[in-house]
């Protein structure tokens, strides 16, 4: 949290603002944009750090996020896979 304060005093955000979310709140947002953007015909992108995932809850999180777009029978692609 400490280093999030310090991002947040130099005006870092992303997607989702300054804001800090906790891991399980992050994780549902991030299933929902991912659910939010395949309805549109478009393509999630995710960008997942294994250090923040690691630190928020030793990748539980992650896990739910990879069960959600398995469950959904979602198409994914590694970036080596792109043409």
């Amino acid at each position: 949290e400490q280093e999030v304060s310090r991002l947040r005093e130099l005006g870092w955000s992303d997607a989702f603002g300054p804001k800090s979310y906790p891991i399980n709140e992050w994780t549902k947002r991030v299933t929902s944009q991912i659910d939010q953007i395949v309805e549109k015909d478009g393509t999630a992108t995710l960008l997942i750090h294994p250090d923040c995932m690691k630190s928020a809850d030793d990748f539980e999180g992650f896990k739910r996020i990879c069960s959600h777009i398995k469950s959904n029978g979602y198409e994914t692609r590694k970036m080596r896979d792109a043409e």
